[in-house]
């Protein structure tokens, strides 16, 4: 990728208030297993942001031009007292609220740092879950699209 997206949500997410004042743990992971694995290890802490190192991608032409498609996803799960239903719908909205924080960022920065400019902030799939997956959390993820121009022209002196 033409920028590291990791250390990139690192950095803001750690200048986010409601990151900090809720104890987010930040990780890198290796797909849904590697999250699993992650909160197993952190049981001291209670909301995790993850972003998966594993990237989907493509390589498409929008009809003028070709694109490296590189999907990255973020994770954000917070633990639940499973007693008490109210809990899991309060920290199911925290991740929400940190999801549109996070992604209202992600297009101001668009437009301000040069090397976000190829993240694509028009569209973010995301999925949320009950917390009967995770160990007792609930949250979301959700994906974004970053589209780099690729050169795709042909070369001979690159073939016998």
């Amino acid at each position: 990728m033409i920028f590291d997206f990791y250390k990139y949500v690192e950095d803001i997410s750690a200048n986010n208030k409601l990151f900090v004042e809720n104890d987010f743990e930040f990780c890198k992971v290796s797909g849904p297993l590697g999250l699993q694995d992650a909160i197993a290890k952190a049981r001291h802490k209670n909301n995790f942001l993850a972003v998966d190192d594993f990237s989907d991608g493509k390589v498409w032409n929008n009809g003028s031009a070709f694109f490296t498609r590189y999907v990255v996803t973020i994770f954000l799960f917070a633990r639940f007292d499973i007693k008490r239903m109210d809990d899991r719908i309060d920290k199911l909205a925290m991740c929400r609220e940190l999801r549109s924080q996070l992604h209202s960022r992600f297009i101001r920065d668009r437009h301000s740092v040069s090397a976000v400019r190829y993240l694509n902030v028009n569209e973010s799939l995301f999925r949320e879950f009950t917390g009967a997956q995770l160990n007792g959390c609930t949250g979301l993820y959700f994906q974004l699209n970053i589209d780099i121009p690729t050169n795709m022209c042909y070369d001979e002196k690159q073939w016998l």
